[in-house]
């Protein structure tokens, strides 16, 4: 994104999402119109902006599997889109991301190689070093497993009868 001259919308931009990226539009451009001409041209779906932000961010999901082909695909769907919906940006957005990747050190390398956990998230890597993700004082991330979720569900289920 920043390769493009764009910003991304985070509150803390030490923090980003491991389940979307949302990028901020140029000053005069809506999202919706560049949503609209990437869908139709390259049958590519982005998420709009929500509440304050409609019309100024649009939204890229990455939650589950997302490997470096498919980044450097979504990449080139965006940046395709950027110049047909003629949203000032600066080219060559998706050949930076592919150099990192082409350059990335032989570990994290391997890391990608290895099967990625669910609501991995490729962007990240592109952002910010995963050692530097978080600030200090954030609260590491409460997953679930269906197990604990039956588990927490029939405990709750049992006090209500009681």
């Amino acid at each position: 994104m920043r390769a493009w001259g764009l910003e991304l919308w985070a509150r803390n931009t030490g923090e980003y999402s491991n389940a979307l990226t949302a990028v901020l539009m140029p000053q005069g451009h809506d999202e919706r119109e560049l949503r609209r001409v990437i869908l139709e041209k390259f049958d590519m779906s982005l998420g709009s902006g929500l509440g304050k932000i409609s019309g100024k961010v649009f939204r890229i999901g990455h939650l589950g599997h997302f490997n470096d082909l498919m980044l450097c695909g979504t990449l080139a769907g965006v940046e395709m889109g950027l110049t047909a919906a003629n949203v000032p940006h600066q080219a060559g957005g998706v050949q930076s991301a592919m150099n990192y990747l082409a350059n990335a050190k032989s570990a994290d390398v391997a890391s990608a190689a290895a099967p990625r956990p669910a609501m991995s998230s490729i962007f990240s890597r592109l952002t910010k070093p995963p050692s530097t993700r978080y600030s200090s004082g954030a609260r590491p991330v409460r997953r679930f497993s269906p197990t604990s979720i039956a588990s927490s569900a029939s405990s709750r289920a049992s006090q209500n009868v009681r």
